[in-house]
């Protein structure tokens, strides 16, 4: 502005260096970001009986992630039962073939080949749930905890749905 309210315009702009330097802003934004993840994940991991505990004793800490590992528990017992009852599944499959064998009815071969891909297919199961469950009990991005959590809530959710739709 200049005198008392009057509007004054620059016309000196050939000063200004409009140029971005891209190299230069690629690098802040990562470090900008390193240090956001640095800031954001917490010191240590605890288990899960003491992330109850301090929830319920109401224990004030900063840079825990009670919630987080919480659900992160949860997802890693949920994926080991998966993976129990998938190995369950594959003792009851070849449970049946072995009767099958022993009680001379090979003239079912279909069964006896759809019960050994079905027993593959179980075991493979069972080796992802696990290997699954183990990645949840390290993780410690509390995002992708909670990305993982709601996915298999909605998962169970739209499998509830379905078996509703069908009864």
């Amino acid at each position: 502005m200049g005198k008392k309210g009057k509007k004054s315009t620059v016309n000196n702009i050939q000063n200004l260096n409009l140029e971005i330097d891209y190299d230069k802003l690629a690098d802040a934004i990562i470090k900008a970001q390193n240090r956001a993840n640095s800031e954001e994940q917490p010191k240590e991991k605890i288990g899960l009986r003491k992330t109850i505990w301090h929830i319920i004793i109401n224990k004030k800490e900063p840079q825990k992630a009670y919630t987080a590992y919480l659900m992160g528990s949860i997802l890693s017992f949920i994926l080991n039962i998966t993976a129990i009852l998938s190995l369950l599944f594959l003792a009851f499959i070849i449970a049946f073939i072995v009767y099958l064998c022993v009680h001379n009815q090979m003239h079912l071969v279909l069964g006896v080949i759809f019960g050994i891909l079905y027993s593959f297919a179980f075991f493979i199961i069972g080796l992802i749930c696990r290997t699954c469950a183990n990645e949840m009990s390290q993780e410690h991005n509390r995002d992708y905890i909670v990305a993982v959590f709601s996915g298999i809530i909605g998962f169970a959710a739209l499998i509830v749905a379905v078996v509703a739709l069908l009864k």
